[in-house]
């Protein structure tokens, strides 16, 4: 499935799909996350579900954040590719 996916999101649209559902499924994971320490607000542990959720949240925080930065990667790569003549630094 990795495999797969690394090779078909090259096109901008396709790291921004990727971004967007990643953002999406650390919303959910952590809205999921919420709804179980309040279902168990009079323990005073919180369940190992509710620890699982936040650790997806995290790693789908990552994947949003690798994805933005291959994106701009990609942006300034196409960027240069149109004005070759460009300078890199601001300097």
């Amino acid at each position: 499935m990795v495999r797969w996916f690394k090779r078909k999101a090259l096109t901008v649209e396709d790291f921004s799909y990727a971004r967007s559902w990643m953002i999406f499924f650390a919303i959910l994971n952590l809205g999921n996350a919420a709804l179980t320490i309040s279902e168990y607000q009079a323990e005073s542990r919180v369940p190992l579900s509710a620890w699982g959720s936040m650790a997806i949240s995290v790693v789908s925080v990552l994947a949003a954040v690798y994805y933005q930065n291959r994106l701009d990667r990609y942006r300034a790569i196409a960027e240069i590719m149109r004005d070759p003549d460009r300078k890199l630094s601001p300097n």
